[in-house]
């Protein structure tokens, strides 16, 4: 997913007892990932370190990823004494049609060339 200002890939450190306040993405065009790299010991049961999307709790599980629609209210939190670091990356939503994609990407290149996007007129 390339070419539009809603997809980003990066890594997400997130400190040892800080949290993330509840968001959500500005657009359904995509999904997230989040593929976690390092994350605090819990022992079982334990929600030390979590993630809450549209009023469900889920868990990071080391080495899978985890995908979701961030359009969708999302909370994080690390209550423990060790980081979290997540690789995140976007890509386009799977229930696009392939004309969709293009018609969104066509029409952001256009918002570019014009710009509107902080990118250069052409």
């Amino acid at each position: 997913m390339t070419g539009i200002p809603f997809s980003f890939a990066f890594f997400s450190v997130l400190g040892p007892q800080s949290s993330i306040d509840s968001h959500f993405g500005p657009v359904n065009l995509r999904l997230r990932c989040h593929f976690p790299l390092v994350l605090p010991a819990q022992q079982q049961g334990e929600e030390r370190c979590g993630m809450e999307i549209g009023g469900k709790r889920v868990q990071w599980k080391l080495g899978e990823p985890l995908f979701f629609d961030d359009s969708f209210e999302h909370r994080v939190w690390n209550d423990s004494q060790e980081e979290r670091v997540v690789l995140l990356f976007d890509i386009w939503h799977p229930d696009l049609q392939q004309e969709e994609v293009e018609a969104v990407t066509d029409m952001f290149q256009y918002a570019r060339q014009q710009g509107w996007l902080g990118g250069e007129k052409r």
